[in-house]
């Protein structure tokens, strides 16, 4: 980072690219900028560029994994599990890529039947889903195996 501050520092006192690249190779050696390099930043200054950091891009106001965004995006899918990642980015302001990442990463959704669907089921789902299974057995255990023919 102190290799902008040098570049920014001499290019105020008047120097050329050149003069800089000359300025700056002895001190940085092998990590100093290159004669290029040095040129386009010259020229980003020269049409006023003012600081070395990247201005905040319009979208990127938002910070989306705080606790709150991740809170309100999770209670409008579980409010309508057919909502679209599009309606989740009108509703709450948040990025498309943002809101994906949340739903999929943090929430841990995933899409079937234009459905968001938990990846992991609750403690009484598997229950359930266990119980389910186990009826389905018993069922094929005593009906033999013409009742499954017609599924």
């Amino acid at each position: 980072m102190s290799n902008y501050f040098d570049l920014l520092f001499l290019w105020a006192k008047g120097l050329n690219a050149n003069e800089i690249h000359c300025e700056m190779r002895p001190v940085y050696s092998n990590k100093c900028f290159t004669r290029p390099a040095i040129q386009v930043w010259c020229t980003k200054f020269a049409r006023g560029r003012e600081c070395i950091v990247d201005k905040e891009r319009p979208g990127q106001h938002v910070v989306a994994k705080t606790d709150a965004t991740i809170a309100a995006v999770d209670a409008f899918v579980r409010s309508d599990r057919r909502v679209s990642i599009s309606n989740i980015v009108r509703h709450t302001g948040i990025s498309r890529d943002s809101v994906h990442r949340i739903v999929r990463s943090h929430l841990k959704f995933r899409k079937v039947s234009a459905r968001w669907v938990p990846k992991q089921l609750k403690p009484e789902q598997q229950a359930m889903r266990m119980m389910t299974s186990l009826d389905n057995l018993q069922r094929y255990k005593t009906e033999g195996r013409r009742c499954w023919r017609g599924l």
